[in-house]
């Protein structure tokens, strides 16, 4: 669609002569006749044909040509499509959650974190029950052994933190999310400055082991061993220079053959037992 914006003018209105290098738009049985430069038509249909969702401003002037009123685009000005605009807008979205995202766990994973957490975790365990997963020391759960412990990720690129805790027992793996859970929030407020943060769920144990995967090391194992058998076959055949049949021997000496021994001393094999040695 065309929408044609124009102030009367009072003058009077000069002839025109049509040059010859213009295209007409639009209905040749309109009243009102649009002409368009080459140029201008050019950087229109670019590809040869006018792109989907793209907008112009044209530039021109109207003028009688021929006894018709008629408008001649001279410039054109193409409109940054809503679309690409949009996309604009949402890939930066997308990069400030990245941003906001990685902020986010590296403040849960600092020291003071951590050290919250672990005094937490012994209000709910003892000392006793606590070494068998972690490192103790003067009462305290170390904050390395309980770094080793969690992984940070987001959720499908965006601003959802998912937290998950990996030890040798699952009931444990689970109080250790919740804890974080509920440590996180006055962090990440106080030091980020979000309006607000909330916890979307308690953790779930889980019964199923995520390691070791018998399958997978099962799989690995096999696979390994028959690369291994293969490398030692390869290698003993390489480094074995032993003649194994006449034809070898005639081949690699070049000496006619006079007589052939099957066996020089030594146990005689039961297959050739009864033959000359």
């Amino acid at each position: 669609m065309i929408e044609i914006i124009h102030q009367e003018q009072t003058e009077e209105k000069v002839q025109r002569e049509l040059p010859r290098e213009i295209k007409q738009i639009g209905s040749p049985d309109a009243g009102e006749r649009i002409y368009v430069e080459d140029t201008v038509y050019r950087r229109m249909h670019p590809h040869g044909g006018v792109e989907e969702k793209t907008a112009y401003v044209l530039l021109g002037k109207f003028e009688n040509c021929m006894g018709r009123e008629c408008t001649f685009v001279e410039a054109v000005i193409p409109l940054n499509d809503q679309e690409q605009q949009q996309q604009g807008i949402n890939n930066n979205d997308l990069t400030v959650s990245k941003s906001l995202v990685s902020t986010y766990i590296v403040i849960l994973n600092n020291d003071v974190v951590m050290d919250k957490v672990g005094t937490k975790l012994l209000k709910q365990y003892s000392e006793e029950e606590l070494q068998q997963y972690f490192t103790v020391k003067d009462g305290k759960v170390t904050d390395a052994s309980l770094k080793s412990c969690f992984q940070m990720t987001a959720v499908d690129q965006t601003e959802v933190l998912k937290i998950t805790a990996t030890t040798k027992n699952a009931e444990l793996s689970s109080t250790l999310c919740n804890i974080m859970a509920d440590v996180a929030p006055d962090f990440l407020i106080r030091v980020v400055g979000a309006g607000s943060v909330e916890k979307i769920g308690d953790a779930k144990v889980y019964d199923t082991p995520v390691s070791p995967n018998v399958m997978k090391n099962t799989a690995l194992g096999f696979a390994a061993g028959i690369m291994l058998a293969v490398l030692v076959i390869l290698v003993i055949d390489f480094f074995d220079n032993t003649v194994k049949d006449t034809a070898e021997l005639n081949e690699k000496f070049q000496k006619p053959i006079i007589g052939e021994i099957q066996n020089i001393g030594g146990k005689v094999k039961k297959k050739d037992r009864g033959t000359s040695a």
